[in-house]
């Protein structure tokens, strides 16, 4: 019951905050939707410079051309998150924010794509040495690539937010990442599944302000609100071991959410500025 009430708070908290900031999150959609279609065309560009590489009958250009198309997407997508980051917090969106986000977060983010896709790599290279197995053993062994698979995703989910929620190297970043996982499995897991929704949604429903940026938010209000209970925690030090009051939070949380109406839902989605519901976030 408090696991689907905390997965509603959310949600909610999302969409409230998609639909008052619906003009801010389409420009960053259509940033990121713009660096998605350029890491997709770079391999493609790639191969038509008139110079032939290879090794190992590997074509060294076009995965260059993936590398850097990567390397820029992550780039860009650190970007984004500290702009959205900001706008959570009331900052709108602008080109210094962006340049200021890019400096302060592309390093990590290299770093952390090389990582991804080297494991990425690591399991198919494994996939494809099982793939000889039969029986019991194969079976199992697949299963274990595929949660393994999992837990990359849900721990790479959540980077971006936590590079800005928390300081420290990248390892030290990753470590914690790692134990919030294995602390919020189910948790991690849910959002994830929630994140591709919204990915197959980014497509179909284009310039609605679903895409790459609103799943920025859903993770950052997500990874925010399940933080709340180590801040309870560190609060109440008796408290370890204790059910975490989650009624009280989400009711709490709520309460700041309040209740939209359609005719203040409208005036919001449209951008006026005299609509209630941007006048009760205080813009």
């Amino acid at each position: 019951m408090v696991a689907s009430d905390m997965f509603s708070t959310v949600l909610k908290k999302t969409v409230y905050f998609v639909i008052d900031n619906f003009r801010a999150l389409f420009v960053l959609n259509a940033v990121m939707l713009f660096s998605l279609i350029l890491a997709m065309l770079l391999p493609i560009l790639f191969t038509f410079i008139p110079f032939s590489a290879r090794i190992m009958d590997i074509p060294v250009l076009f995965f260059a051309g993936a590398g850097l198309g990567v390397m820029q997407a992550a780039a860009i997508a650190g970007a984004m998150g500290f702009l959205v980051r900001g706008l959570l917090k009331g900052v709108k969106p602008d080109v210094k924010g962006f340049v200021k986000g890019l400096a302060q977060t592309w390093k990590k983010g290299l770093m952390t794509a090389g990582l991804f896709w080297l494991s990425i790599a690591l399991l198919a290279a494994i996939f494809q040495v099982v793939g000889i197995l039969f029986g019991v053993l194969g079976f199992l062994t697949t299963s274990i690539l595929f949660w393994l698979f999992l837990c990359l995703l849900s721990c790479a989910q959540f980077f971006f937010s936590f590079q800005l929620a928390f300081s420290g190297s990248l390892f030290s970043l990753i470590r914690k990442l790692f134990y919030f996982y294995i602390d919020n499995t189910l948790y991690s897991l849910t959002v994830l599944g929630t994140n591709i929704l919204i990915a197959a949604a980014s497509p179909l429903l284009l310039g609605t302000g679903i895409g790459g940026a609103t799943a920025l938010v859903f993770t950052d209000v997500a990874l925010s609100l399940r933080l709340s209970k180590y801040a309870y925690l560190d609060a109440h030090p008796k408290a370890a071991g204790k059910p975490i009051p989650w009624d009280q939070i989400l009711l709490d949380e709520n309460k700041t959410l309040g209740s939209r109406a359609l005719r203040e839902i409208l005036p919001s989605f449209i951008g006026d500025p005299k609509s209630p519901a941007r006048r009760r976030n205080g813009k």
